[in-house]
């Protein structure tokens, strides 16, 4: 079994002699990563570092700290919105009161609302 660092061995594999990794080959080292981005996404990230033709390992790690923050939360947003897209099959962006005790309780609350 794995320690979950594969992943970070694969994207050194993109690296050259001299520790630089070709800007070309960014998009591979994300997607290794976990992580989905399109080309103009990727072409945003190296435009953060002036479009360079290579990254060395401290920009590439800042890089990806960067990429992670931003598609991390992306991903968290999209699958909240997916959640709630499940309870509401009308697609009318709204969920009734009555709907969210309703889910609420399924998940174990005991949770009332007093409306005056």
């Amino acid at each position: 079994m794995g320690d979950g660092s594969e992943w970070i061995d694969a994207i050194f594999q993109f690296f050259q002699e001299g520790n630089q990794l070709s800007a070309k080959r960014l998009g591979d080292a994300m997607r290794k990563a976990g992580m989905n981005p399109t080309e103009p996404e990727v072409a945003e990230v190296a435009g953060r570092f002036g479009n360079p033709p290579s990254l060395d390992l401290t920009a590439f790690r800042q890089a990806m700290q960067e990429a992670a923050a931003q598609w991390s939360g992306r991903d968290q947003a999209q699958e909240l919105l997916s959640s709630f897209q499940v309870f509401d099959p009308s697609k009318s962006g709204r969920l009734p009161v009555p709907k969210i005790l309703e889910i609420m309780r399924m998940g174990g609350s005991q949770f009332s609302l007093l409306v005056r």
